[in-house]
């Protein structure tokens, strides 16, 4: 991104009084676009991303409580513009891009915050999907 700059704040907004302040900085600002956010367990959580053409697969924790960002477990897979999503105390990473022959991912990575780890889904998607939104229903 030319004449700007990544900031890697955390804007808290109150819905009550419409007050809007800043609850965070975040630790790895590099990686400032393509970001994919999902919320587990009330923490916000960041993975992957780019920083100019190199794709990332770190990943970080928010805790609204403490107003601290922690570095987790890297992805197994470089990924920009993914989906995530939790179910069951697990946060899910859905497709995204990547670089080289397949650069569009049909997997699913699985993110245990207990054990900090990633795992693969055993199945992947029949076609590799970015810019992905993904929604649990529950039945």
């Amino acid at each position: 991104m030319e004449g700007g700059i990544f900031v890697g704040v955390v804007l808290r907004g109150e819905a009550g009084s419409g007050m809007v302040s800043i609850s965070g900085l975040m630790e790895d600002i590099k990686s400032g676009y393509a970001r994919s956010v999902g919320v587990l367990d009330g923490k916000l959580y960041v993975v992957g991303g780019h920083e100019g053409p190199n794709v990332r697969r770190s990943a970080e924790v928010y805790n609204p409580d403490t107003k601290q960002w922690t570095a987790i477990a890297d992805m197994g897979t470089c990924r920009r513009n993914a989906g995530v999503v939790s179910l069951n105390g697990l946060l899910y990473v859905v497709g995204g891009e990547n670089v080289g022959a397949n650069p569009v991912e049909s997997t699913v990575e699985i993110y245990n915050p207990h054990t900090d780890t990633w795992s693969l889904l055993p199945s992947q998607m029949s076609v590799g999907r970015s810019y992905v939104g993904v929604a649990i229903i529950d039945r």
